[in-house]
């Protein structure tokens, strides 16, 4: 019954890639005990749970290593179209590399313990993605939230609109979207595949 379902929003506290001690191996397990955590605050049972959604900032960290370069000590990460200045292109790629391949194993994981898992991505951030404003500041995020909340409490129709005009160059398939945001440079890129979530809501 669709009357019996809603979403909760539970935040990890920083990108699960980043997160000390979490790689390949480790991440599945890492979900699973914040997802156990969650259903025992809740007093909630797997079967309770119809899915998981998981939404992370792809950072540019898929994009190709010969387009990451140093530029000095103390400089901070600036994209310049698909170009990374960074201060240390070696630690750079060493944690991109870490992201992507967290991300690989988790977008192959279909489940975490017994619950649908899905992923979707905000290239480079939910900002950028959405407002085309990459580096945004605190207080800007602030301000974009409540103007987000204020155009679409009462529009459903046009918040699907929105994420569907975001899409931009990605395949409008789940699977394939992940492909796209792997490949090449795409995750420099502004897009979204957050639209595609309404296939499975």
């Amino acid at each position: 019954n669709d009357l019996n379902k809603y979403i909760k929003v539970e935040i990890t506290n920083g990108d699960v890639a980043y997160t000390k001690n979490i790689n390949s191996d480790t991440c599945v397990k890492y979900i699973k005990k914040i997802v156990d955590n969650f259903r025992e605050k809740m007093f909630l049972l797997p079967t309770d749970i119809i899915g998981i959604i998981h939404f992370i900032d792809t950072d540019g960290a898929f994009m190709n290593t010969d387009n990451i370069v140093s530029a000095g000590y103390g400089i901070k990460n600036t994209f310049i179209d698909d170009t990374l200045l960074t201060a240390s292109k070696s630690s750079t790629t060493a944690l991109f590399t870490k992201k992507k391949e967290v991300y690989q194993k988790l977008v192959s994981t279909e489940k975490i313990g017994t619950i649908n898992y899905y992923k979707f991505f905000f290239s480079r951030n939910l900002e950028h993605a959405l407002y085309d404003i990459p580096s945004a500041t605190l207080d800007e995020k602030i301000t974009l939230s409540k103007q987000f909340e204020y155009t679409y409490q009462n529009d459903s129709d046009g918040f699907v609109s929105f994420l569907k005009d975001v899409l931009f160059d990605v395949p409008n398939d789940y699977n394939k979207s992940w492909e796209y945001i792997f490949l090449d440079n795409n995750s420099v890129k502004r897009c979204s595949n957050a639209y595609l979530m309404f296939d499975i809501l």
